[in-house]
Order: structure tokens, then sequence, then C-alpha cells
């Protein structure tokens, strides 16, 4: 079975499995046999055209998955699109991954964007549609030459990370790397004949790797909530993602800890059936782990792992349940955070220090092994990253990471870089930024700029907006909500969206270290004394500023201007919008309002 993930054959074709119910959901009921010719129909279209690198665009669903195994099948390189980014940035994927088609549906926004002309073939499969470009001229010269990573026997996918200059970093992952990972987490966490995984991460997130392959390529069941949007099924209907968990009685599911806390907020009844919380992208908070385990059925694990895109995904796993975690032991991560855990099988890991010395202790986190990727697209990115030492090729993951005994630890990074919403921001990045701006229109003004990451919401426990301080003379007075705005929309170049704050103050304010450096510990805590020493809870009058403020950790006097502004100016994200939603359809009888109707800003 595995050596087929690794050769050209369907990767989940065996005879046995063949009447076995490979997906199922509301309305929907796809066998092996079924699976496997839909498979085979999208890997005949890719090698007819003589395909190699494919995008893929398809909102959650049993075309998508299709789409994604015929691709494997074909050993063409294929490049997840997310529809919910701007079209700028995924023409820019496109462009960037020598992307030679794109596998969608015929109402794509692809075949609205200006890249012409192209030709539509029906599949008909799952009314799936293969988009090429039918005039070398409209596709970009790298399209002719590809990138020789690109053309790597073993390459298998390119997954864009997001900075925070709104840039995505293409990564291209291994077939090995996958297979690693795959019998990795089938012998240390087995499956049981009746476990059934739900699929719930985005495509363009490694983790769906694991979900789909994993979960095929061993003969059990997916289990496919019907949606035709691009956003994950428990944040886009966390209600009708629970009553399919139930109903389908899912026993796997794999969650940042965002929502992990949105569950336990949200969830009357926290979904019992779920024996395996594999749980990575975000820090893990000891708070968090102890409410899951107290919440989950008694005999459910939640699995802390650790990794990013550049390793295939995870390189560490730590497990936990109500037997062999302690209160004790959770009061004693307080300090130093939930472990995470040890090395998986064939991976190395190393500990350097500042110096560049091999430290038994504390140090930035080097991997070594097969999950690594390729490198980066950009082959400066890929020097600066991957280093060889010795006969091993290491990635430098920038973590800070700490060992207790044969545990490890996540600690920090070594950098300004912070996770929101699974996007990769780095602090100096944003104030470069506004200096920038700054430097434009008021270079005979003395000012300082500095960011800080800090959590929004009142029930969840990861960072989810970043907080920018202006230090002038003058404040608010002279850097205006005028000046703010226009800052902010060169911020991202349009590429991505993550709650931001401008808070202006005197210069004379602004902490400094020693050094004159912007001292960023002192701005948090300047945040916490403006924003949090309030423990009072106003009264609104208004129903849906009551809501927002429930959720929404800002200053009372913000009521003001929230018929203004949006979710996400707010300080809102796409979690919060959830748990909004919820509470809009249970206080106020909304039952028909979607997600949509939350985050999208009015017409005007």
């Amino acid at each position: 079975m595995t050596d087929t993930l690794l050769g050209s054959g369907i990767p989940f074709a065996d005879v046995r499995w063949s009447s076995k119910v490979a997906m199922q959901g509301p309305g929907i009921q796809v066998t092996y046999e079924q699976l496997g010719k839909d498979t085979s129909t999208v890997q005949d279209a890719l090698r007819r055209e003589n395909l190699t690198r494919v995008a893929i665009s398809l909102p959650f669903g049993v075309a998508q998955v299709v789409a994604m195994c015929g691709a494997i099948a074909a050993r063409a390189v294929y490049v997840p699109i997310d529809e919910t980014q701007a079209m700028e940035r995924n023409l820019l994927i496109v462009q960037t991954a020598c992307v030679q088609a794109v596998l969608c549906h015929a109402e794509s926004l692809w075949l609205q964007c200006p890249r012409q002309p192209h030709l539509v073939t029906p599949l008909h499969v799952h009314e799936l549609v293969l988009v090429t470009w039918t005039d070398a001229s409209s596709t970009s010269s790298s399209s002719l030459h590809p990138n020789p990573l690109l053309e790597h026997p073993d390459a298998m996918y390119v997954l864009f990370t997001s900075g925070s200059t709104g840039v995505p970093k293409g990564v291209v992952g291994t077939r090995r790397a996958t297979l690693n990972r795959l019998q990795w987490m089938w012998h240390a966490f087995p499956f049981q004949p009746h476990d059934k995984v739900l699929r719930s991460t985005k495509l363009t997130f490694v983790d769906a790797m694991w979900e789909i392959l994993g979960t095929l390529s061993h003969g059990q069941t997916l289990v496919v909530v019907p949606f035709t949007g691009f956003t994950p099924p428990l944040v886009a209907d966390l209600a009708r993602g629970l009553s399919v968990i139930a109903a389908f009685r899912v026993t796997r599911l794999t969650l940042v800890p965002s929502v992990l806390q949105m569950l336990l907020h949200a969830a009357a009844s926290f979904p019992q059936t779920i024996q395996t919380f594999v749980v990575s992208g975000e820090t893990l908070r000891p708070q968090l782990l102890q409410q899951a385990l107290q919440a989950a059925a008694p005999t459910a694990t939640v699995l802390n792992l650790y990794g990013s895109t550049e390793v295939g995904g995870d390189v560490t796993c730590a497990s936990f349940s109500r037997q062999s975690t302690t209160s004790d032991q959770i009061e004693s991560w307080g300090v130093v955070g939930v472990p995470i855990g040890k090395a998986i099988q064939h991976t190395k890991l190393m500990l350097m220090d500042k110096d560049g010395v091999v430290s038994c202790t504390r140090g930035e986190l080097w991997v070594a092994g097969p999950g690594l990727a390729l490198g980066y697209l950009n082959p400066s990115d890929t020097i600066d990253k991957f280093v060889h030492v010795g006969s091993d090729l290491w990635f430098k993951t920038g973590d800070e990471c700490v060992w207790r005994g044969d545990v490890l630890f996540y600690s920090g990074r070594v950098d300004s870089q912070v996770k929101i919403g699974g996007i990769s921001i780095h602090l100096d990045a944003v104030e470069a930024c506004f200096d920038m701006y700054l430097h434009q229109h008021f270079q005979h003004r003395p000012w300082h700029v500095g960011a800080v990451a800090i959590s929004m919401s009142k029930h969840c426990l990861q960072l989810d907006t970043v907080v920018v301080y202006v230090g002038i003379a003058g404040g608010a007075a002279t850097f205006t909500s005028i000046h703010s705005q226009a800052a902010l929309a060169s911020l991202f170049n349009g590429h991505v969206v993550v709650p931001v704050w401008v808070v202006v103050i005197e210069r004379t304010a602004f902490p400094l270290t020693s050094t004159g450096k912007t001292h960023r510990r002192q701005l948090l805590e300047l945040y916490n004394q403006t924003n949090k020493g309030n423990k009072s809870t106003p009264e609104y009058k208004d129903k849906l500023t009551s809501i927002l403020m429930a959720h929404l950790d800002m200053p009372s006097s913000t009521a003001a201007v929230v018929d203004e502004m949006t979710l996400v100016e707010l300080g809102g994200n796409s979690l919060v919008a959830t748990m909004v939603l919820h509470d809009l359809r249970t206080q106020c009888g909304l039952a028909t309002l979607e997600l949509a109707d939350v985050v999208q800003p009015p017409s005007p």
C-alpha cells in the first residue's frame, strides 16, 4: 500500500477495500471502488495533457479529495489554492509554482480572472473541470522553464507560507516526507477498525495530508461535511459540523488550539465520540489542555504535535490523557508550557545556541531527517534556512526550545515572528512598514514604532491580533485615524488579512530599552494596563454590541463606533466570527444567518 504512494499507482487501490466506504457525510457515500475510478479519471486527464504541475482550487468536499489523489497518482506536483485569499496573491502563487493547469469547478474564480486565453475541459466526475492555457504567451516564462525543485523526482506538492509582507514563500514537499509522517502515525497511534476521521483542515495546510492520505491509504473512512466554501467546516458552521461528528461517529479530529478553544466555549455538549484530538499549528496552553481533557470522553487522547511545512508537517509529539496526565503536571507546565514531546521516527533534533554550539539545554531547534522539504522555490531562502552539518541536511526552525530530561518544550521564537491564525507574522516587518510610511509623511518629526501580538478574544488563549504603537509628538492629534488607515493599507499588500489595531501615544511615553530599541515587553504591559485594567462588564443597550463585546476584549468606548467597523477591524477573526454567529442564532433567533453575513462588510 505504501509503495504505491511513492510510485505512480492509486495510493489506496486495494481490491480488498472495494466495497468499503471511503468517504461519507450527509448525502455522501463513496466506496473505495468508486474513489479509485474517479481518481483514475483525474490521473488520466493530467497524463493525457502531459501536465506535471497543477493547481487545485476547490472547496471542501469529495471533488477536492479526488483531485488531490488524482494528481498524486499522476505524479504531478499539486499546488493548493485558497479562493478566500486575494486573486492577486493566488496569481502570484500560480506563477511562482510554474503551474500549467488548474483543477476547479465551472463557477470558480479562475474562470473569471484576466489570464487568457484558456481551455476548459469537463472531466465528468464531481463537476470537475481542468483549466489549461492555450497560448504559451499567456503563461509566465517560468511555466516553460520551471524551478529545478519542481522537476525533482520526489517532489509531491508546493505549499505557500504566508509572511508578514504578504509575499508567499513556496515550500516543495516530498513523497518521502509524507510517507514518513504517515507511517509514524499509523505505528504510534494505530487506527481501530471503527475509526473515522473528519475532513477539517484547509488543503493549503500540511495537516490536510494526514487527514486525507493517512485515512484513505489505510482503508478508513473520511467524513466530509457537504459545503461549498473554502472555510473549514467547524469554523463555517459549528453547529452543523458538530452534528455531523455525532451522526457519523467521528473518532479522530485534527485542529489548531484556537478551534479547540472555540469548541469548548460554544459547544453545549463537547463531542464525546472523538477519541484522538490531533492538535498542532499553534502553542497549546496548559489551561486549554486541562479543559479539553475534562470535557472530552474519559478515554480520549490529546496529541500535541510540533512541526512546520518545511519539515513535512510534524516532527515531535507529546500524548496526554486523563489517566496519564495529572493536575500537578499541568500546573507545573504553567511556566514552561505544554511539552511538545519527542521526535517522531527517523527524525533528528538538535538545539543550537547563539554562538553556533550544540546545546544540551536551550537553543534554536534544528531538524534533520526524511521529513525535510526539498527547499523553498526562492533559492536564497533555502540557503538561509537549510544547512549542511556533516552528512546531514538540517532545517533551522527559528524556534527556541528547551530540553527537560528527554522531553522538548517550546519557549518562543529567536526572531520577532508570531503566528496568528496559522499565518506567520514578523513584527519587525510590520514595524518597518509603519516606519516607511512615517518617513514619507512625517520625516521632520521624530517617532517610535513598536508592534506586539495579543489575544483580543476573551475566550481564546491564542494570539489573534497585532497592535501597532506609534509614539509621536502630539499623539493622535498628529498621527490621525486617516494616517493609520493609510499605513495599514500598505501593510499586507492585500495578500494577508489579520486583525490590526493602531494605538497612537506621545513619543515621550513610548517604552524603549537602554539601547534605544523598542521594548516589546513593556509595550505589552502598557496594552494590558490600558485595556484590561477595568474588569467590570458594562451593559449595552444594543444586543449586537453586547454580543460583540462579550467576545472581544476591547475598551468599552469602542462600542460607539461598532457600526462603522468590520469584525476584522474590531479585532475579530474567523473563530470569533463563529462564536458571534452561534450567539446571534441562539440569542436573537437568527437561524438563517450565515458566517459570510457576519464576516463580510455590507455593500455600499
